[in-house]
């Protein structure tokens, strides 16, 4: 695990005109950073407040063409958001955006009949406002429970494939339309009470979810678009409950609730181009962190792998597939001749062996990449100076999807054990040769003594005993 200041070093990486001054910096930079982004999430509220408070509220601007355009626009987006948050699910099986999906879904289709039934107002207004509220209702509990389900187990591909899930659900939400349809029609008298009612739900679901976010200390890019979302969701909720229709308040919460809508769609459009999971979307300086992080704990392992391998004595080397050198370690590289391992690296056996050697060489490493088995070679090699026996052993560098990335070899030098075998055939060719049993010159040495074993030392022993007795 990094330290802290194993990632400041890294953040260091180019030079920095003074880095006390950045230090001291830092934090105020950060305080300011998430001063803007409280700023941004209560912008919408202090507009409304503004109305509220300045503004005539009896004003009021009545256009229906104008609220069904927006409402269809809303429902065209709605429909492409919940597809695209469908397939990162698929993708990834992430269980928030399951739930995110349906919060979507739910959306899309219950509040598709606040705007089919916009040139109802005037006749029937319970029935026409009735169905904004039950949306932003469902949204925030489908929401809030995807925040729950943050961090958990991603779902098998049996799962996500489940199709009689999401149908399930969209014939919920049709129902749900039935059920909203016929309690604005005959509870409409007490239809005021309802509708506040249900945003007030719907904005308790919202603070709960971003109290969550807090309480869980959730930091991470995707998060931060969620927290602003579910603000903007919570704002316009508290400002419909303060509107009157077709006035300017009511206007304005319609343009919040968008403004939530398009900054959560946003992150979902990053995810879907990036990860495929809401908590694997990071933003530009999470990446950074972690790329410095990763290159760290990378060299760190790149060092303890060139001890071991610089400490070995086989000869080792690590080659693409085109022959080239990606790295050897010291004794191949003295083996060569060469100052420097990295001196290698980047060259094939053309530019290091003669060329019936670099060719034989080749076709080897060719050999195993096509086969994909190891090979034990013995063979001659080049050293700069002279010919050498060398045992090797290569073999093919796979990587996870079963790809042949190059090859990998290990050598030892047996030229003083190939000296002895080639003088040990010498001598029994020559041995062999003379059928008249003179011996070689090599062969033609004094034979040494044999000791005989104790058993036969003492049978020769009272064989001469008793020969002496009789002579007597």
């Amino acid at each position: 695990m990094l330290s802290n200041s194993d990632i400041t070093s890294t953040r260091y990486s180019e030079p920095r005109i003074n880095h006390e001054l950045y230090d001291r910096i830092f934090p105020l930079t950060r305080l300011y950073e998430q001063l803007l982004i409280t700023l941004l999430a209560l912008l919408p509220v202090l507009a409304a407040a503004y109305i509220y408070f300045f503004q005539d509220s009896s004003v009021l601007f009545i256009e229906h063409g104008l609220h069904e355009v927006a409402i269809g626009v809303a429902i065209l987006q709605g429909v492409f958001i919940s597809y695209v948050t469908w397939r990162c699910y698929l993708s990834s099986g992430e269980p928030q955006l399951r739930w995110l999906t349906l919060s979507f879904i739910g959306f899309t289709l219950v509040y598709g009949l606040h705007g089919l039934f916009t040139p109802l107002s005037h006749d029937h207004m319970a029935l026409f406002l009735l169905y904004g509220p039950v949306s932003r209702l469902l949204m925030a509990s489908f929401m809030l429970t995807g925040l729950l389900t943050y961090g958990s187990r991603h779902h098998s591909l049996q799962k996500r494939g489940n199709n009689r899930f999401w149908w399930s659900w969209i014939a919920a939400f049709l129902l749900l339309d039935i059920l909203v349809g016929w309690v604005a029609i005959t509870q409409s008298d007490s239809m005021a009470i309802i509708r506040i009612g249900v945003e007030v739900a719907a904005l308790l679901f919202i603070l709960i979810g971003i109290a969550f976010i807090f309480f869980r200390r959730v930091q991470s890019w995707m998060m931060l678009l969620y927290l602003i979302s579910l603000a903007y969701f919570a704002e316009s909720s508290l400002v419909f409950i303060f509107a009157k229709p077709w006035n300017q308040l009511w206007w304005l919460a319609h343009l919040i609730s968008a403004a939530g809508f398009m900054v959560l769609s946003f992150g979902v459009i990053r995810a879907f181009h990036t990860t495929g999971a809401v908590s694997l979307v990071f933003s530009q300086e999470e990446v950074i962190k972690q790329l410095a992080m990763a290159k760290a704990v990378s060299e760190k392992n790149e060092l303890n792998l060139r001890a071991i391998l610089n400490n070995s004595p086989f000869m080792i080397w690590l080659k693409d597939t085109e022959g080239q050198y990606l790295a050897v370690n010291k004794a191949f590289a003295a083996y060569l001749r060469l100052s420097d391992a990295q001196q290698a690296e980047g060259k094939t056996d053309l530019d290091l062996q003669p060329d019936d050697l670099a060719k034989k060489y080749r076709n080897d490493d060719v050999e195993v990449m096509v086969s994909r088995k190891a090979k034990r070679i013995e063979e001659s090699s080049f050293d700069g100076k002279k010919i050498h026996w060398v045992e090797t052993y290569k073999t093919p560098i796979l990587n996870e999807e079963g790809n042949v990335q190059g090859t990998v070899g290990f050598s030892q030098d047996i030229s003083e054990r190939k000296q002895i075998e080639t003088q040990r055939k010498i001598s029994a060719v020559a041995f062999e040769s003379n059928g008249h049993g003179k011996l070689p010159p090599l062969m033609m040495k004094p034979i040494m003594p044999v000791s005989l074993s104790p058993s036969l030392s003492r049978k020769r022993a009272r064989e001469k005993t008793i020969a002496a007795r009789v002579s007597r």
